[in-house]
């Protein structure tokens, strides 16, 4: 439902530019206007305006990005149908992505770590163990599910290639190797 109303808004968005522009006269020049114009607009529908411009945050990057992909697949479908000689969302100049790094800061990890640990929780030991590996050795969802127990060695002294995780009895650690 909710990825209706995500369409739904796109729909709006989209309508409110291009409603009346013949879909074959649309070029790569009406796309960029129309990503300058989405820049203009207002979590909400609304467009930025003197008076609102502090309350509310533009349309991000990313919904800009999200909207003009949802309309290059309606002109990839009407090229393949052959309504359309070309996508003219080909070639259009999307808003930059920003990458953000989230990082915990001691305090913010040291009270995380307290509720994860707190019994009167009931976390999982399962996701307990999947969340430490994740934050303290820095491995991502998808590298921890892969992890079968021949990644992992215990007490060893001679460290091959295949291990990942190295657990001692004073501290563990993660090797960096491949999984494979």
């Amino acid at each position: 439902e909710m990825e209706t109303d995500i369409y739904k808004e796109q729909l709006k968005r989209i309508k409110e530019y291009m409603g009346k522009i013949p879909v074959n006269t649309v070029t790569t020049a009406t796309i960029n206007k129309l990503i300058v114009e989405l820049g203009k607009i207002k979590a909400g529908g609304r467009m930025i305006t003197e008076k609102n411009r502090e309350k509310r945050k533009p349309l991000s990057p990313k919904t800009i990005k999200n909207t003009i992909s949802f309309i290059s697949a309606v002109f990839h479908y009407g090229k393949k149908m052959g309504y359309i000689d070309k996508n003219p969302c080909n070639g259009a100049e999307l808003p930059r992505i920003q990458k953000t790094e989230n990082i915990y800061k001691p305090t913010e990890l040291a009270m995380f770590m307290s509720e994860l640990e707190n019994p009167q929780n009931e976390v999982p030991l399962r996701y307990e163990v999947i969340v430490k590996m994740a934050l303290f050795g820095g491995m991502r969802l998808g590298e921890i599910m892969g992890l079968e127990w021949k990644h992992i060695e215990f007490d060893g002294d001679e460290y091959t290639d295949k291990p990942v995780i190295h657990i001692r009895q004073s501290k563990s650690y993660i090797k960096a190797t491949n999984c494979d």
